[in-house]
């Protein structure tokens, strides 16, 4: 029986964990750093984003999606 009680569980934590994996973590750009050919995105969140100067564009610099937001969001479901 208590197994039954596992699918069930595990049935109700599928539409969370699509859920997550479907939701952007969007993060205003406070500033930018130019270093060569890098750009340093620093986020509000606290996170800092480093990309190559050509895959920015300007609107990517008013905010930009946090990956590391996305990985500590997925660490802390249940």
């Amino acid at each position: 029986m208590p197994s039954k009680k596992r699918e069930s569980d595990k049935k109700s934590e599928t539409p969370q964990k699509k859920l997550a994996a479907e939701q952007k973590f969007m993060q205003p750009v406070i500033r930018t750093v130019r270093e060569g050919s890098l750009v340093h995105c620093y986020l509000a969140c606290g996170h800092t984003i480093t990309m190559h100067k050509e895959d920015l564009t300007e609107s990517s610099l008013s905010s930009i999606e946090c990956w590391a937001c996305e990985e500590e969001n997925k660490r802390a479901l249940p």
